[in-house]
């Protein structure tokens, strides 16, 4: 019995997410903040089903009966507190159908059943890319930019028994396969596994990636040639900018190249393309301008998916750590462009709004953050973040 709706989330019944170094959460917007207390294991001592089943997990499916909100939920609970729609109540419209497994569950949490019907399969940390709101430990392509050891991160290195030995027995029972990264598009297991739905006749199974979508090739494989094999492919497509703020902000972008990927797979009755933005103040000025470059050109319109999500880190990076004045203004801008849209979309009205009243739900600003990182974590793109992002010169000196 589930006491309190808003509290809930079906996804620790059907569910679990592990991190390339074997760190398991009860999904990808459960990795701990620094102020939160996660729900965590690990694949070096527990299998899967044995993370399914244990203390911490089934006291996580007893707090969401009990209306709890576990701490481990923190990232949702704050969306939903800004008025937004979070991953929770995402996920419960599309896994709605499996209500049934709480009345199948103990009152301590613990229930018998055990197949995914969604899986997260996160290989590794290889990408292309050195986003600015990403860092080493999530991006083999910040090995060249940061001071410290490379990082190539495999989950098959931090599991005691090989993933895909555990993951194999759920894709007869699965429904949808959620592939990330790094990027998910340059790792061979990615592959490795699309070919195994392809020969054992698992077409219908939904695959959803978070892709950089610039590269749809890989040695041998054209990816959209396996894709038009499948029932029904979701990219959300991450995509904070576009022409020169994106080449800056997801550091390796070739702008030009990705437009051309997403226009080409638009016209595929099975492929549904969304764009999953990250925003930060690196882009929070830059907002309209995106949205209407990639209407005008054909990229979106109201039948695609946009996301609009809030970078908690670098903290010098989230929108709620500018000074209020700024933020005031900001806030303005984006609703000035809300009056004035004379577009067709949709989503921005819903979209702008979630992100002011995130940002303006608390202030982080703390007085020479942002300029300390520039000048040092930042510093391969420190004068281009200068001299190309406005805001970001601004809070530079206003920090100084």
């Amino acid at each position: 019995m589930i006491k309190n709706q808003d509290n809930f989330c079906i996804l620790p019944w059907i569910h679990l997410y592990a991190e390339p170094n074997g760190d398991v959460y009860p999904c990808c917007t459960a990795s701990p903040l620094p102020d939160m207390k996660p729900c965590v294991e690990n694949l070096k001592d527990k299998t899967l089903e044995e993370v399914y089943h244990s203390d911490s997990w089934n006291k996580l499916r007893k707090d969401m009966m009990d209306g709890t909100r576990p701490e481990a939920c923190t990232r949702c609970w704050r969306f939903d507190d800004a008025g937004g729609s979070s991953y929770r109540q995402y996920n419960n419209r599309e896994f709605a159908k499996y209500y049934d497994l709480v009345d199948k569950t103990l009152p301590d949490g613990s229930l018998e059943d055990f197949h995914f019907k969604f899986l997260n399969l996160r290989h590794s940390i290889e990408c292309n890319f050195a986003c600015l709101t990403c860092g080493p430990e999530w991006s083999t392509g910040w090995n060249k930019y940061h001071k410290g050891p490379t990082n190539n991160t495999k989950l098959d290195n931090n599991s005691k028994v090989p993933i895909w030995d555990q993951i194999k027995p759920h894709l007869e029972t699965a429904d949808v396969i959620y592939f990330t990264g790094g990027e998910p598009l340059m790792m061979p297991d990615h592959y490795r596994t699309i070919d195994y739905l392809i020969q054992h006749g698992l077409t219908h199974l939904e695959l959803r990636y978070n892709t950089n979508m610039s590269n749809l090739n890989l040695a041998k494989y054209n990816v959209v040639d396996k894709w038009k094999m499948f029932d029904k492919v979701v990219l959300g497509a991450s995509i904070d900018a576009v022409g020169k703020r994106a080449e800056l902000i997801r550091y390796g972008t070739n702008w030009e190249q990705l437009e051309a990927n997403l226009l080409s797979v638009r016209g595929y009755d099975n492929i549904h393309l969304g764009i999953d933005s990250v925003i930060s103040i690196l882009n929070i000025d830059h907002i309209p301008e995106m949205q209407m470059y990639m209407e005008d050109k054909g990229i979106i319109d109201n039948s695609l998916i946009c996301s609009y999500n809030i970078a908690f880190g670098p903290l010098e990076f989230c929108i709620t750590s500018m000074p209020d004045d700024i933020k005031q203004r900001l806030a303005d801008q984006l609703y000035d462009h809300l009056d004035n849209y004379k577009g067709k979309l949709t989503h921005p009205q819903w979209g702008y709004k979630q992100i002011v009243n995130f940002m303006m739900q608390e202030n982080t600003w703390q007085h020479g953050l942002l300029k300390n990182q520039i000048d040092y974590r930042f510093k391969f793109v420190k004068d281009r973040l200068l001299n190309e992002v406005p805001l970001i010169r601004e809070l530079y000196y206003y920090d100084g």
